[in-house]
């Protein structure tokens, strides 16, 4: 979302900003400290989500694609491994395309929750809070206030009228209604929408900044990492193929198989390989920034 239609969502809040002189200097204090932001941040956040959109998509290929492959296998026992180690499989498919797919990729890190848990020191937002927080006590001083004077009056107001009611009765009651209660929550309201958009501003530059570093930083040479990604997946397809071809013949039900696929995916084993996949990738993709020539693949 840019800027000015973020504004436009949170008009009421913006104003109120504009009208305590906070609007520029927030907005450029907020665009400071996204700016400076470590790049190893966005470094870990990459690996860790690359690592995570990897291990839950294995998880769904072995729930679903490798059971209808041993279905197959079974039922149709004349066909070729290599039918089967071929053969697209849904899942891969949309992992290969969304780990290569930079607003994919934006769009989930910035979900993560180290991002919604990342912490800035900024002296200028803190007495920004201080001030709203102020005038967030002194409406409630006024409201608390209203209330005695709003039930004071419609308590003198049946007695006066001996308890009858009219149209102009409750012409009153709301007119009263607004001046005591409905002014005051439309401020609250204000001060609501100042502190939603301060959190919107937030969410867009974090944003903006993590499609700049990654864009910069990781897909320069999306096809070196495309390519690092597709012979890791492919690998690992195969010898889980493998893996339920072999069990078949030693007479393995699926429900076995799958708790072991399972507990391979879990285990340190498969997260340090495929962290290495991921980091060496990454790294491999810099050095050729800096020197311009292909470096070597490394062994998994």
């Amino acid at each position: 979302m840019e800027l000015d239609k973020l504004e436009q969502k949170h008009k009421a809040g913006v104003q109120i900003l504009k009208e305590r002189e906070f609007y520029d200097r927030l907005l450029s204090e907020i665009q400071y400290l996204v700016k400076y932001i470590d790049n190893q941040f966005f470094h870990n956040l990459f690996v860790e989500n690359l690592f995570n959109d990897m291990r839950g998509v294995f998880g769904s290929f072995i729930r679903q694609d490798l059971k209808k492959v041993f279905e197959e296998m079974i039922e149709n026992t004349q066909f070729p491994l290599n039918y089967f180690l071929d053969r697209e499989y849904m899942h891969l498919t949309i992992l290969r395309r969304c780990t290569t797919n930079l607003r994919y990729q934006v769009k989930s890190l910035v979900r993560m929750p180290q991002v919604k848990s990342l912490e800035f020191k900024s002296s200028y937002l803190q007495m920004v809070s201080r001030k709203l927080n102020g005038e967030i006590q002194n409406l409630y001083r006024i409201l608390s206030e209203n209330y005695k004077q709003y039930f004071r009056l419609q308590f003198t107001s049946l007695h006066k009228n001996e308890n009858r009611i009219s149209l102009n009765c409750m012409e009153d009651l709301k007119s009263n209604f607004d001046q005591y209660f409905i002014t005051i929550m439309n401020r609250f309201y204000q001060l609501l929408d100042a502190i939603v958009f301060v959190k919107d501003l937030f969410y867009m530059e974090i944003e903006n900044e993590i499609r700049n570093r990654i864009a910069s930083l990781f897909f320069e040479r999306q096809d070196r990492l495309e390519k690092i990604v597709d012979y890791f997946i492919d690998d690992l397809k195969k010898n889980f193929i493998r893996t339920v071809d072999r069990s078949i013949r030693r007479g393995k039900d699926y429900d076995w198989i799958k708790r072991g696929f399972e507990q391979f995916i879990l285990s340190a084993r498969f997260e340090k390989l495929l962290r290495k996949v991921i980091i060496n990738s990454l790294v491999s993709i810099r050095k050729q920034r800096k020197t311009g020539k292909m470096s070597t693949y490394f062994n998994l």
